[in-house]
Parts: structure tokens; sequence; C-alpha cells
């Protein structure tokens, strides 16, 4: 499983982060961390992954989880498309989101079942998977209900001071082709 991003730098010896301007002498090249890239996409690609299965294996993470899904609801969404990496926050992920793949504003009710719904708020904001047939109103998210686990939580997280910005299907790797 890939190694996922830390919220916190790195301290060195010293306790001093490696890219802080008391770490480095005015000598020193300043070495700055890589960022992935990926080629865009010619054309629009389609993930192999169904709505379906993508919610099945969100909601399998609620029984019998593969791993601690705290704060990590980038990582949570991206394992139930079955796809790589490409930030290492929500908001990252939404700023790469090409603009024509952004669906912005609205009500988190509006976003389709199976699309990523994106919230600005904290360091990191956040990202949910939408569920539902009947209702619109649901998600899946880390966090919410219970600390460290998937569990069904309300599209508008009343408790949390977050904002809805939008909500996406895209990937580097393709787009979640969603129900029609």
């Amino acid at each position: 499983m890939p190694r996922e991003w830390e919220d916190s730098p790195l301290k060195d010896k010293e306790g001093t982060t490696p890219c802080s301007e008391d770490a480095i002498a005015e000598d020193e090249p300043v070495i700055r961390p890589r960022m992935l890239t990926f080629p865009p996409l010619k054309r629009k690609k389609v993930l192999p992954r169904t709505v379906d299965e993508v919610i099945a294996w969100g909601r399998a993470q609620i029984k019998k989880p593969s791993r601690s899904w705290y704060y990590r609801c980038q990582s949570f969404c991206r394992q139930a498309y079955g796809v790589r990496a490409w930030s290492g926050t929500a908001i990252g992920a939404w700023e790469r989101t090409p603009e024509a793949y952004r669906h912005h504003g609205g009500k988190p009710s509006d976003a389709p079942r199976g699309a990523l719904l994106y919230y600005v708020g904290g360091k990191a904001g956040h990202v949910a998977l939408a569920i539902g047939k009947g209702t619109s109103d649901k998600c899946l998210s880390n966090d919410y209900v219970r600390k460290g686990k998937i569990d069904v939580a309300p599209r508008t997280f009343p408790r949390w001071k977050i904002r809805y910005v939008g909500w996406s299907n895209w990937t580097p790797e393709g787009v979640l082709k969603l129900d029609e």
C-alpha cells in the first residue's frame, strides 16, 4: 500500500523543520519536495469500477476496515475509486481537478451517487463519497460518526465548520461513470 502524505512537517535531530529558514545555511540550496504530476487525459477515460462497486467497497469499510481512516478522507475516496494518490489533501485534490470536471457550488444533495463531495475548512479540507438511491442527503465519510472509522454521514456535516465547494468524478487515471 503506498505511503500517505503526513500533515505535519518532518523534524530533524535539533527539532527544526528541514526546509525552515533557521535550518538552512545561506550558501545551501533549498530542496523542495517533488510534486506528483500526471499527464493530462487526452480523452475521457472511464475507470473500470462502477458506482455500485465503489460504494460497495466503501460500505465494506464500515464493518471490516482495511486500516484506520483517521484524517484520511482523500485516501479513502481514492481507494474506493481504485486509483493511486494524486494529492495529500482533499482540497489539494479539488484544486488539481481540471476545471471542466469540477461542479461548483449548489447543495451537497445535488451531487449524484458515487461523486466525490469536496469541502473547505481546516488545514486539508474534506472529501466524502456520495451515496443513496432513494435519498441524496447521505455520504460515506471518515471521522464524523466515529474517529478513524467510515460511516454513513449527512452530506452537510452540521457539526463541522466546513463549507461545501462542489463535486467531481475525476481522477488523473480517468472518470467514474456515474448513474444516469
